[in-house]
């Protein structure tokens, strides 16, 4: 990150942390223009697993609570379908035993194919609703720009995507408004 990157996100942070509470009011959000009341800077933490660890980077913005609530629930919805593949792999090793263990051997295939439907569904909606809402709050074409600036090819069950209230501490950060 340049120094000027540096220099400009020490001024922002400036501003938005010694700005009295009249001047928040007049944030606008990026997402969707609003000017609602508790409209303040948040932080996209735009994280990838590896094979062997994983990535992310912080990407500031401003936004209101409609749209963070908005922009959570994309998280939310991911740690949910992990939730469900946990609990159906174990739920279905359990099944596909059990329909072994009976006399139609057609039962065991039928099991088995449940359970691949079950790990593969999930997957399949997660990766279709973080898709439409990222492109509802972001625009499409911001969104394709976002994605190619972290260097991710869509938004999936391996690509974390999570809205906080801040960026962490000690680490850097890219403005949102230059994607």
């Amino acid at each position: 990150m340049s120094t000027d990157a540096l220099f400009s996100d020490a001024v922002a942070r400036a501003v938005l942390s010694d700005a009295p509470a009249g001047h928040a009011e007049h944030l606008c959000c990026r997402f969707c223009g609003s000017d609602a009341a508790g409209t303040r800077e948040c932080c996209l933490r735009v994280a990838e697993r590896h094979a062997v660890g994983r990535t992310w980077t912080n990407v500031r913005a401003v936004c209101c609570p409609r749209c963070f609530r908005r922009g959570a629930a994309v998280g939310r919805a991911r740690l949910a379908a992990l939730a469900w593949l946990g609990a159906w792999a174990v739920a279905g090793a359990v099944l596909v035993v059990a329909a072994a263990l009976t006399e139609p051997p057609w039962l065991a295939a039928a099991a088995a194919a449940g359970v691949a439907a079950g790990l593969a569904l999930p997957v399949v909606l997660y990766r279709s609703f973080a898709a439409r809402r990222m492109a509802a709050l972001l625009g499409a074409d911001r969104d394709a720009r976002l994605r190619c600036r972290v260097g991710v090819g869509g938004w999936g069950v391996t690509t974390a995507l999570g809205f906080r209230a801040a960026v962490p501490p000690r680490e850097l950060s890219t403005p949102l408004d230059g994607v």
